[in-house]
């Protein structure tokens, strides 16, 4: 019989054997992976079988680790399993064929009672494994085998078929990607789409959108996601940000916000500045707050806008906030120069303070 192995850590492997026995119809077959736990438990997991054309072979497939054991049996009526094929995993991942009499000395129909079931989950084959069989180079027999199940599926499932196929093939018909996973579509293959495509999967999923395309995302349904997307927004798209939208995220998430706005020019950091320094006194270790001093001044004496316009009352409110949040104090001198250099904008506003409360 033919298999193949395909080591995928040091401890595991994924074992296919081609299955061709007129004497059983294939769909009645099945894989099962017996392996003894530390605590001395036994548990069985079942692998899957492939290949949906009846008059060719079949590879039945199961993730294994040295020593498991690995049985083919025939699903009999009343829910009885009858082993037909019987192998021991070696240290090199190749199975061992054992024959019926040894079988039969070792009571191996004791293995099919009283073991724990696994998920699918814990049996290893997730859909990472799978898609890793359905994509990598194997021998002719395996891969003629995979070939027509992707046929299958293409025909058949197109949801498993996206789901399963290697790149080479999703490539190559790229419009069912977009008609039935816009969320892949952007995240894997954005840059083979044309911009209709793009437009198409972004009404279709605005998630996906603002996620993995927010570039080509209009600006009216930006404005109905940013709130939902600050923090991703913020990490990965900062610099297509426009001012509006950066007031709007750094309200929604400021602690992100405060974190990277040293990578903005002055003028949009005191947007995120004055709206995130309520947060930033945790962030701030010992001489860190020197350097920060001195940029809380620059700001206010460049961009006291993005202050004033939410500091309801004033220089008063944020003299008195960053006092008491981050103990900022601004020194005769510093209020002396913020006076002679403040940008035309906050010339009133800071007249107002002065007379009311100095």
């Amino acid at each position: 019989m033919n298999y193949n192995i395909r080591k995928t850590s040091q401890r595991t492997a994924r074992l296919a054997f081609q299955i061709l026995d007129e004497k059983c119809p294939t769909r009645f077959l099945k894989i099962w992976r017996i392996r003894k736990n530390p605590d001395s438990s036994i548990s069985r997991a079942e692998g899957i079988t492939i290949g949906e054309n009846p008059n060719n072979s079949r590879a039945m497939v199961v993730m294994v680790r040295r020593g498991d054991v690995v049985v083919i049996v025939q699903q009999m009526p009343g829910d009885r399993a009858c082993f037909l094929r019987h192998y021991k995993i070696a240290a090199s991942f190749a199975p061992i064929a054992e024959d019926h009499r040894k079988l039969k000395e070792r009571n191996a129909g004791a293995l099919f009672e009283n073991i724990e079931i696994e998920s699918d989950r814990s049996s290893g084959l997730r859909e990472t494994e799978l898609r890793l069989l359905f994509g990598s180079r194997s021998p002719t027999w395996l891969h003629e085998i995979v070939e027509k199940q992707l046929d299958h599926y293409r025909e058949h499932s197109v949801k498993d078929y996206l789901k399963l196929a290697p790149n080479h093939r999703i490539i190559s018909e790229l419009q069912l990607v977009v008609n039935y996973d816009s969320l892949r579509s952007l995240r894997d293959h954005k840059k083979h789409l044309t911009d209709a495509q793009i437009k198409r999967c972004i009404r279709k999923d605005p998630t996906a959108g603002m996620r993995y395309a927010f570039e080509s995302v209009p600006r009216t349904l930006r404005r109905k996601h940013l709130v939902t997307h600050a923090t991703h927004l913020l990490t990965n798209h900062l610099h297509q940000l426009t001012a509006a939208e950066l007031r709007i995220c750094s309200k929604k998430s400021p602690q992100t916000a405060f974190l990277v706005r040293d990578r903005l020019t002055l003028r949009l950091r005191s947007i995120i500045l004055a709206r995130t320094y309520g947060v930033a006194w945790h962030t701030l270790i010992g001489d860190a707050r020197f350097p920060f001093r001195d940029e809380i001044l620059l700001s206010l004496t460049r961009h006291p806008e993005e202050w004033l316009a939410v500091a309801k009352n004033g220089f008063e409110e944020i003299f008195r906030r960053l006092s008491n949040l981050l103990d900022i104090n601004l020194e005769h001198p510093e209020f002396e120069k913020l006076i002679n250099d403040i940008e035309p904008q906050g010339k009133k506003a800071l007249a107002e303070y002065i007379v009311a409360f100095v």
